[in-house]
């Protein structure tokens, strides 16, 4: 038995519980078979999933919105082709936001909405670089290359931008 399995792994600054002890719900305390554990992999998946800042995944939900509308008069837009694949990861990293304000307040007053619709335009000049860098580097993990591309452009697009004004 290595030490691993004693203590758990540390990732990405936490200490992850040993594989084979039981996980158990925090509501009804109720044991999960053992058949049911997380392999290490999807442990470390949700770690990096996790990592995502609510307004990198107002980002990836910005992109992906014009992705799928085919927004073409949108330079920052180049193809379209999302993979199923694609598709649910996209939908898995983006989905975990906590802001449910959008359910109750009508949309021109809520903020998260604003910062999917505006992009990276909602924030100071200053802020944009870094958001759309932390956003690839932690997309590259995931390999979602349609998300990757685009924000690159993006990127890209916002230094000349910089580089003009």
């Amino acid at each position: 038995m290595g030490i691993k399995s004693l203590i758990g792994e540390f990732v990405n600054g936490q200490y992850l519980e040993p594989l084979k002890k039981p996980i158990v719900e925090p509501n009804n305390n109720k044991e999960i078979k053992t058949d049911d554990l997380k392999s290490e992999k999807q442990i470390n998946v949700e770690s990096l999933i996790n990592q995502f800042t609510d307004n990198e995944r107002f980002l990836i939900i910005h992109v992906l919105y014009k992705l799928i509308n085919n927004d073409v008069k949108d330079e920052d837009v180049e193809y379209t082709n999302i993979t199923s694949a694609n598709l649910m990861k996209i939908m898995r990293l983006a989905g975990a936001f906590d802001d449910t304000s959008i359910f109750s307040q009508d949309s021109k007053n809520n903020t998260s909405y604003s910062k999917v619709a505006k992009g990276i335009n909602y924030y100071g000049v200053s802020k944009r670089l870094k958001l759309l860098e932390s956003t690839i580097l932690k997309l590259q993990a995931f390999k979602i290359d349609i998300l990757i591309t685009e924000l690159e452009r993006m990127k890209t697009k916002h230094l000349q931008k910089r580089r003009i004004s």
